[in-house]
């Protein structure tokens, strides 16, 4: 499919928002994604992880009081530190699934971008630290969570009830890490 078409079903279809004027490294990524053989869907889907950072940013930005319009550099969108918050955020609020499909997206997108000099490739490994660092983090959770499913299957505590106090659990631990 030719990445003009693309685009354009993306844009009706889904997104590439230019509130963030990031629509043309937005569109460049798309094309580096097909040219390596990605499926429509999965360059959909990383696109749409890739927006969800950018609006993300964009909220971080306008809350500090800063004119978005005047910004229309990758670098006002990342840094160690907004990466890091992202990641943070992320994990209190998505599921493990959810969480490691993000890290892949932005994971290609900034060796994209850091290829083309975009962006600092120092900000390439300061990612790859902190996405190792919430990688262990989501192992640890989910082998406690299934080590204690199992403890209660071997009590035989009720579905709903196991249901429940895993559920709970989930949550503590999303609040504690």
């Amino acid at each position: 499919m030719p990445l003009d078409k693309y685009l354009f079903s993306i844009n009706n279809v889904y997104m590439l928002n230019t509130d963030h004027n990031t629509a043309s490294y937005q569109a460049k990524f798309a094309d580096f994604l097909l040219t390596k053989k990605y499926g429509s869907l999965s360059v959909k889907s990383y696109l749409a992880d890739l927006e969800h950072y950018l609006d993300w940013a964009a909220t971080k930005i306008k809350r500090a009081n800063s004119k978005l319009s005047n910004h229309n550099s990758l670098t006002t969108f990342f840094s160690s530190r907004a990466l890091e918050q992202y990641l943070l955020e992320i994990q209190g609020s998505e599921s493990p699934s959810a969480i490691k499909r993000r890290l892949a997206a932005l994971s290609s997108f900034l060796k994209y971008a850091c290829a083309e000099k975009w962006l600092n490739s120092s900000l390439l490994n300061v990612f790859k630290t902190l996405a190792e660092t919430t990688h262990q983090a989501l192992k640890t959770t989910d082998q406690v969570l299934s080590d204690f499913t199992l403890h209660l299957q071997e009590k035989q505590t009720p579905k709903n009830s196991l249901r429940s106090y895993v559920a709970d659990i989930k949550e503590f631990l999303t609040i504690t890490n």
